[in-house]
């Protein structure tokens, strides 16, 4: 069996990196720390704000994705139409 790999290591990391800090920031609101609650989401803000970068420059496969899928649904609803 072949082995599929959807999503590449950084952006599994991002990923899990958003998870853990939504969940300290949870926590630490909770707890009332407020001081490492606010790192935590500035953490998360510098985490956003570097993948919208990478994404900016192109260097994220979810775009391609999100490309691959519109051009097929353009497609689709070209090939969809009713002949005259």
């Amino acid at each position: 069996m072949q082995k599929i790999v959807v999503w590449d290591v950084p952006t599994r990391l991002f990923h899990w990196l958003t998870v853990m800090l939504v969940a300290a920031a949870y926590a630490t609101w909770r707890l009332n720390w407020m001081d490492w609650h606010a790192y935590a989401g500035y953490a998360l803000l510098a985490l956003v704000v570097f993948r919208l970068l990478c994404a900016a420059r192109g260097r994220l496969p979810f775009l391609q994705l999100l490309r691959s899928a519109s051009n097929s649904a353009a497609a689709d609803r070209v090939n969809s139409q009713p002949a005259c």
